[in-house]
């Protein structure tokens, strides 16, 4: 409900309100759902007002039920059998009664009460006889009347005939199911039903043969529908389903052709909005140029809440590790402090729960090791630095980092998508899987997606994105450098086109996406170091910032270091080579470091 709404630009206190309106109850009982302040606080107090209306209607049924049963009990009706019609008793009559009534002091009319003991009705409490007492009952032998069943020796709330079944409330609804709705799945129109009842989106077999997925899933899961009639799946996948301008991801079962008459039945939309990954404005920051207009910000945030990396292709495209040697590389387990052990517990078991890698007994191992950060937050690697001594490299070839600032240098707007642990999109042949194996204080692992650390890993994922994006690359819309990829376009309808054109691809292959860190249809673009904007490149503040605050250096390392980060930036620096050669003559064998630098 959230996300439609969001398409047509409702704010959350006017849904609020729109959806207290359409609730057909009084409006007294509408009144906790009142006074929210976000959309979450909001569906917390419908759930309570769900709980209330649902124990009004159990306490009112039982109390309908109790009435139904006092009623026709001759305990509790005894009176009103014994009352005469009116006309032939005048002690009822409406003369009598007129009689009856005196004024009190203050004006108040009240009942005399000289006839109440000759109102009062006499019946018997052992057998429900209203002609005598129980004193007098000559049925005492038998013990106490059931006034449910009629049967001597037990009493009502005893009786199994109340206990035999319990009552359940039925409600038959008569609707007409709208079925003008546009529903797409997978890019392919089908003739379907939106059935609000069902928990459960079926597709024919002879449409999912037209999807061309790459698997089917199997299970072994029996539907049942309203007739109780059962209905084995084939198996499901998991994909696209759009109904008129809503997106939304689900399980879609697929059945035999001759189990429905339409070519899908799809499940409620409201449980179909709970996606398995949610993106919304709110937990997302949209780094959005901040001259871009309003319409195009619009479809990137459309485009942006309807990507969901289904993967409904594969590359060929996996990881090889051959060895020079083979003589394995094992490590014990490096001694680590208790907190940096839970982080390391914590990092596994959630590999473990993704599926990223397994529990081994490989003669290979390799120590896992903390690095922390620019932000100072840990991470957990593993030590591959003497595996990599012996792999055979990968001659996979990076783009050189020149050829593509002189590409960015012909476009004007520039959209950048970060991909989220992008080696983990790759899969490591099940062959090599052991090199991959790491050691920590709990056991052994070894990866079953390509992990960071190893030699082969970068080049390794620079052939799959090609691969995938290989007619864009040769179009000249997007320049995929590791995991980021950048779209180039002249203007903001053409970056807008080529940035849809891109989610549409990356989800067909299921790359999950940083879109915190992704920028989209900017006029200034950071990359490597380097600002692009109006065709003009020059360095970034953060790397001019680190040459003016580089240390003075004190060794021939620091010498070194100084050298590769000015050197980065020769182009813009006239005549380099003369001005650097002072500090270069200090790093030639035949010098000593005792020349004097003024700095």
């Amino acid at each position: 409900m959230k996300e439609l709404c969001s398409s047509g630009k409702i704010e959350d206190a006017a849904l609020m309100y729109y959806v207290i309106k359409g609730i057909n109850d009084r409006q007294e009982n509408k009144t906790i759902l009142y006074g929210c302040k976000n959309l979450f606080e909001f569906k917390e107090k419908l759930k309570v007002y769900e709980v209330m209306k649902s124990d009004y209607a159990k306490s009112k049924a039982v109390f309908d039920k109790t009435k139904a049963r006092y009623d026709s009990n001759p305990r509790y009706n005894s009176f009103d059998k014994l009352k005469p019609k009116q006309g032939h008793d005048d002690r009822f009559n409406s003369e009598n009664e007129s009689a009856n009534k005196v004024k009190s002091s203050g004006g108040f009319e009240r009942m005399k009460y000289n006839n109440f003991e000759s109102r009062k009705s006499k019946f018997c409490f052992n057998c429900g006889d209203p002609n005598h007492i129980s004193r007098f009952c000559v049925h005492t032998d038998k013990g106490f009347k059931c006034f449910e069943c009629g049967a001597f020796g037990h009493k009502a709330s005893e009786c199994d005939k109340t206990k035999s079944k319990p009552e359940v409330a039925t409600l038959d609804v008569k609707f007409k199911p709208k079925l003008d709705n546009k529903v797409t799945i997978e890019d392919i129109s089908v003739n379907s039903l939106i059935d609000t009842g069902s928990q459960a989106t079926l597709l024919r077999k002879s449409v999912f043969d037209k999807l061309n997925i790459c698997k089917l899933y199997p299970l072994n899961l029996s539907l049942s529908g309203f007739s109780k009639c059962k209905v084995n799946p084939l198996g499901y996948f998991k994909g696209n389903i759009k109904i008129d301008d809503f997106k939304c991801n689900a399980d879609i079962y697929v059945v035999e052709n001759n189990v429905m008459s339409y070519d899908v039945i799809v499940e409620e939309v409201e449980s179909l909005s709970v996606l398995p990954i949610d993106v919304t404005p709110n937990e997302v920051e949209l780094n959005i140029g901040p001259d871009v207009p309003n319409i195009f910000k619009d479809k990137v945030q459309k485009s942006i809440l309807s990507y969901v990396p289904h993967k409904t292709k594969t590359t060929n495209v996996e990881l090889n590790i051959l060895v020079k040697s083979n003589e394995p590389i094992s490590h014990q387990p490096r001694k680590l402090p208790f907190s940096e052990k839970k982080i390391v517990q914590t990092q596994v078991a959630e590999w473990l729960e993704q599926g990223i890698v397994e529990p081994c007994s490989s003669e290979y191992s390799s120590p896992v090791v903390i690095v922390r950060k620019k932000d100072g937050t840990p991470r957990v690697c593993i030590d591959y630095r003497r595996l990599n001594k012996v792999v055979v490299k990968d001659r996979f070839p990076l783009p050189l980092i020149e050829d593509i600032l002189n590409r960015l240098q012909g476009s004007r707007v520039f959209s950048t998508i970060d991909l989220k642990n992008a080696f983990f999109h790759v899969d490591v042949n099940k062959d090599s899987r052991k090199y991959t194996s790491f050691v920590t204080h709990e056991g052994q692992y070894q990866f079953l997606k390509v992990p960071f650390g190893l030699c082969n890993s970068p080049a390794l994922f620079q052939r799959y994105i090609n691969t995938i994006f290989r007619p864009l690359i040769n179009d000249g819309i997007v320049l995929p450098y590791l995991d980021d990829i950048i779209i180039l376009s002249s203007s903001f309808e053409e970056g807008i086109e080529r940035v849809e054109r891109v989610l549409s691809i990356a989800s067909e292959y299921g790359l999950e996406i940083n879109f915190n860190k992704s920028h989209f249809l900017k006029k200034r673009i950071e990359f490597l170091g380097h600002v692009v904007e109006d065709g003009k490149i020059f360095p970034s503040n953060l790397k001019t910032k680190a040459v003016l605050n580089f240390p003075e250096p004190a060794n021939l390392k620091q010498i070194h270091s100084f050298l590769g980060l000015t050197g980065y930036f020769r182009k813009f620096i006239p005549k380099y080579s003369t001005i650097s050669r002072p500090l270069s003559d200090l790093l030639k064998k035949d010098r000593r470091f005792k020349v004097k630098v003024i700095w």
